[in-house]
């Protein structure tokens, strides 16, 4: 079976070392998207623990799991029992340039993530907010060696200051095309539904090929290090300009530019849609139905505009201790 790896990035904002970091960074005036940079986008409401938990119950197949942190650690975590299991914390350093840190910029992180030592040529990039919620096998992400996906054309409708690395990945993949189909592979299929209407018009409709966006899961990605190498070989100068970005700003590309390149040169198998779900913490009774139910084999689970704070998180944590109450092999006893 090939080895598969998945690759988790996490922060805890409560460290007292951190918050000095950020803050002395943030006085110097490079904090240019104030949603991306708040609060909100930092916090942890406790869901790594239970994302490793998840990953035990439902992909104990996996390789390899890689949690970068920023000189931090979780304070759940049996740093002695890494040793002997699967998982490694990969510190900011490992990765990223010195010059570049410290880094509080997702994409940045995300973008670096190739650099892991010995990371396996297929990996999965999860977010410290997502779940697994059934069994899942390693075909459910990787088939005949190629990233399970979907690609479904939409429109790009801006709405919020994060829509300009949508809308810079777009104009990215757009000057590579120059109007040139690559691939057609995966265009249209069963599993997309009346979703396939969009890409009728894209296709038939348009006399040159051109992208204005693409249709995403908010979800766990899978990615080929090969292909992630020739993106960057492509679009170096995007690479290297975001990952300079010590914070998200308007002028960053995402690691989203890749998966729309693996879209593009055909290399992906189709997946269902459905076979992930978004929810934000306001979705707290949704929530508690999949986890009771199972309905996606991933879910999301997004600290966006959450009211009732304390309270929805708390609710939170009784539900996950509930769904996934047995401690992973890293877990303090």
């Amino acid at each position: 079976m090939p080895k598969i790896d998945f690759v988790i990035p996490w922060v805890n904002s409560e460290d007292l070392q951190w918050q000095k970091k950020k803050q002395s960074l943030s006085a110097t005036g490079l904090e240019e998207i104030p949603s991306s940079n708040g609060a909100e986008r930092f916090r942890d409401y406790g869901t790594l623990k239970y994302l490793i938990r998840s990953i035990e119950k439902y992909a104990n197949w996996v390789h390899r799991v890689y949690i970068i942190t920023d000189a931090q650690a979780p304070d759940w975590l049996n740093k002695s029992a890494l040793k002997q299991s699967k998982f490694r914390i990969i510190d900011h350093q490992d990765i990223i340039q010195g010059r570049d840190l410290p880094c509080f910029n997702s994409n940045a992180i995300e973008l670096s993530a190739i650099n892991i030592p010995n990371l396996a040529e297929q990996f999965v990039v999860f977010n410290d907010d997502l779940l697994i919620n059934s069994k899942t096998t390693p075909d459910d992400f990787f088939k005949n060696g190629l990233p399970r996906d979907f690609r479904i054309y939409t429109e790009l409708r801006p709405s919020s200051d994060y829509d300009s690395i949508l809308f810079n990945n777009s104009l990215a993949i757009n000057n590579w095309l120059e109007r040139k189909w690559h691939s057609k592979k995966g265009l249209f299929h069963c599993a997309y539904g009346l979703r396939n209407i969009k890409n009728f018009y894209h296709s038939f409709f348009s006399k040159d090929h051109w992208v204005s966006s693409y249709s995403f899961p908010h979800n766990a990605q899978g990615f080929l290090k090969s292909t992630f190498s020739e993106a960057e070989n492509i679009w170096a100068e995007d690479f290297a300009a975001t990952r300079a970005n010590h914070f998200r700003t308007p002028q960053d590309i995402s690691i989203l530019l890749i998966r729309n390149y693996q879209l593009e040169i055909g290399c992906f198998e189709v997946r269902r849609p459905g076979f992930s779900q978004y929810y934000t913490l306001n979705n707290i009774d949704e929530i508690e139905r999949e986890l009771l139910e199972h309905i996606h084999p991933l879910i999301c689970l997004n600290d966006a505009d959450t009211h009732n704070y304390a309270a929805v998180t708390e609710r939170l944590n009784r539900l996950l201790s509930q769904a996934y109450p047995d401690p992973a092999d890293i877990e303090l006893k």
